[in-house]
């Protein structure tokens, strides 16, 4: 397990596909078993049910598991490592509802301090389908907005299933200078560019459609002064088939590593 003296913050982001009840729980013990063999400092989750949360509360020793409204049966959640954590017995995180959206839609706020950086962590699932376009475009602006409005010592990483297509982040006019996506800023690997790849991924049946998108981002405000995290590498896991012949979700899972600096 890494300590939060070290230089390297390691972050996994991942849409567990919890919606999905056809085998949830083969496919929530492989999230869990990715966890604790990866062991990364931060995990931020979408589409995650009651059932796969106590997996996480249960069973994820040494990391606090903090999770969003339940609105709708659905919600994001945080595993941070317990060394991590800012004051984890009284330091609650803060969910802030999107106002229009129709599908109890939010996103996750929670602080850390890791190597003496201070960090806030976000995450947040988007609203989905195409005909929602407007209410994502919305979504990301509050986003960014919230990201850019943080005080210039602290970091800021978001991380989440954006349901976002490249043409609607360049209709709101891209991202802030400020903000970087890691992804980007990586080199831009093509191995790790679609994480929502139905041409691989057969966990949903599209009638013959293999739509392939870049829907899981990461973003990044770096600090202006003090500790700066950098990204480092940016790779997809969760690409091994289960013995029930599906993947543990029908997104891949984003797993970044961070230099403090």
């Amino acid at each position: 397990m890494n300590d939060s003296n070290s230089s390297t913050l390691k972050l996994l982001s991942w849409n567990i596909d919890g919606l999905d009840a056809e085998d949830l729980e083969e496919r929530t013990e492989a999230v869990l078993a990715t966890i604790l063999s990866r062991q990364p400092d931060v995990v931020l989750l979408q589409e995650v049910v009651e059932y796969s949360l106590n997996f996480f509360q249960t069973r994820c020793v040494g990391y606090n598991v903090l999770a969003g409204q339940h609105t709708f049966r659905y919600f994001n959640a945080m595993l941070i490592k317990s060394s991590a954590a800012v004051d984890p017995q009284n330091s609650a995180p803060e969910t802030l509802s999107f106002e229009n959206s129709q599908q109890g839609r939010h996103f996750l706020t929670y602080p850390i301090r890791f190597a003496d950086a201070d960090i806030i962590l976000m995450t947040s699932h988007l609203e989905s389908c195409g005909s929602s376009s407007r209410e994502r475009k919305n979504q990301l602006r509050e986003i960014l907005l919230y990201m850019r409005r943080r005080v210039n010592s602290v970091n800021v990483i978001f991380g989440g299933d954006t349901n976002l297509r490249d043409k609607e982040v360049n209709a709101v006019g891209g991202l802030p200078n400020e903000v970087l996506d890691v992804w980007t800023s990586c080199g831009s690997p093509k191995d790790a560019e679609f994480t929502w790849d139905i041409s691989e991924n057969d966990n949903k049946d599209m009638n013959g459609a293999q739509p392939k998108l870049r829907f899981d981002r990461i973003f990044l405000r770096k600090a202006q002064s003090g500790k700066v995290v950098k990204p480092s590498t940016f790779t997809l896991i969760g690409k091994e088939r289960l013995s029930c012949g599906r993947f543990a979700s029908d997104h891949w899972g984003v797993l970044l590593e961070f230099s403090i600096e």
